[in-house]
């Protein structure tokens, strides 16, 4: 369905058969929390077999909760948006989080007050994002780049003898007399500048770390000594009028069974200078 233009999902087949690929359920209940309609997907996330079955029990057992009650603050209205993350136990016992969409109408026979919704699983999505948060954090708070330890996962996932990986050494050139004359304020502005200067060259897979106060790495997964070279050139012909101040840079292309510490500092051993337009700190600041 991914496919379906999209002037036919003004078409109602269309739209369910979206829905069904999606797997979004739909739901209505009324003022009670009764449930008077649900889709089969709903009924699938709750692990159900039928609507009969759904019946059986109101929406505070089975969505903990009354949707049209979840802020008694804000007044019952028609239209009124709910959104909610839900922690549910389905029929057979596992767990799961959804996320409960629902707004507040009326029935068009009676007038009296129904609540439509949607739910989505997003199990998966949660438990990524608890593992995210429970990993020590792979970013420098300053510059945005990776730190140190990224240089442990990147070894981890290119463990195999016979993957390839390039490096490229970035020293800045006297950035303690730079950080002494101008102030840490601008010495810090600086690194932010050449942070995004490095990770706008380089490409999409690779990665950008910062080693310590005046050093960064580019790391190059899966590529051979051309593909360094490019990417240097590309990082040389941009400084020029794009670096925030004069660096060093050095390559180097991992040996066989080669570890990364020595590839890093091959590179480290390669440095040589890079041609950047010459700034004050007014223009490093803006």
């Amino acid at each position: 369905m991914a496919n379906v233009p999209f002037h036919l999902l003004k078409d109602l087949e269309s739209v369910r058969s979206l829905f069904r690929n999606l797997k979004i359920g739909l739901y209505t209940i009324d003022k009670h929390g009764e449930f008077l309609d649900a889709t089969d997907e709903f009924l699938e996330i709750l692990g159900l077999a039928s609507l009969k079955e759904l019946r059986q029990s109101n929406a505070r057992e089975k969505l903990n909760l009354e949707p049209y009650d979840r802020n008694p603050a804000v007044p019952r209205q028609d239209r009124l948006i709910r959104e909610i993350d839900l922690p549910l136990r389905r029929a057979d016992g596992r767990a799961v989080t959804v996320m409960d969409i629902s707004y507040a109408g009326r029935d068009e026979k009676n007038g009296e007050p129904v609540y439509h919704g949607i739910l989505l699983d997003i199990t998966e999505r949660k438990r990524s994002e608890r593992s995210v948060m429970e990993q020590p954090s792979l970013r420098d708070p300053l510059t945005g780049s990776y730190n140190r330890l990224y240089l442990e996962d990147f070894e981890r996932r290119m463990v195999d003898a016979r993957k390839t990986w390039g490096c490229i050494y970035i020293f800045i050139d006297h950035f303690k007399p730079f950080n002494d004359r101008y102030g840490y304020e601008t010495g810090e502005e600086v690194l932010r500048k050449m942070s995004r200067f490095l990770m706008r060259y380089a490409r999409a897979s690779d990665g950008v770390i910062r080693m310590g106060d005046d050093e960064f790495i580019a790391l190059l997964p899966n590529v051979d000594s051309s593909v360094v070279a490019r990417i240097n050139r590309r990082f040389r012909q941009a400084a020029l009028g794009q670096a925030p101040i004069p660096f060093s840079m050095g390559t180097a292309t991992r040996l066989p069974d080669e570890p990364l510490e020595s590839t890093i500092l091959r590179a480290s051993r390669d440095l040589s200078p890079v041609h950047v337009l010459m700034r004050t700190p007014k223009t490093v600041r803006r």
